[in-house]
């Protein structure tokens, strides 16, 4: 094998996986969810858990591409957990909102949390319901 084809090899070698991490990474980016907090609602004052303070937020966790290429939406999850300005410690469950005309960022915002001594209620203009336990986000879990 001369040095000239070893050399063609080499190269086209090193732009294969120049172009395979690319792509790589280019999913990485793609695929990791914003965390990017659309609503979040604090806990009521007249309800009392552990004496910290809660709040339930709704944030952006990724990508469904489910539908790809044609339909690629943003997936959603319900936070409950200590009031802070980020998501650091607490209980989640990803929720699917209703698609349909409106936007889905409306709906979020139009939803309407109950707060209660067992839990929290998140109800959502479609009338979907999601009860999160409150031994589920107090107590130091």
């Amino acid at each position: 094998m001369s040095p000239r084809m070893v050399a063609r090899i080499l190269i086209t070698l090193g732009i294969g996986m120049g172009l395979f991490l690319w792509t790589m990474m280019s999913l990485f980016v793609c695929t990791r969810p914003s965390l990017d907090i659309v609503e979040r609602w604090e806990q009521d004052p007249a309800v009392s858990y552990d004496g910290a303070q809660y709040m339930l937020a709704v944030y952006e966790d990724g990508l469904d591409w489910r539908g790809f290429p044609f339909d690629l939406r943003t997936t959603h999850a319900v936070y409950v957990g200590r009031q802070t300005q980020r998501l650091e410690y607490g209980h989640s469950v990803r929720f699917s909102f209703e698609h349909s005309l409106d936007l889905v960022e409306d709906q979020i915002r139009r939803s309407q949390v109950d707060w209660q001594r067992d839990g929290v209620w998140l109800r959502t203009p479609s009338g979907h319901r999601l009860f999160v336990p409150a031994e589920m986000f107090t107590g130091g879990r």
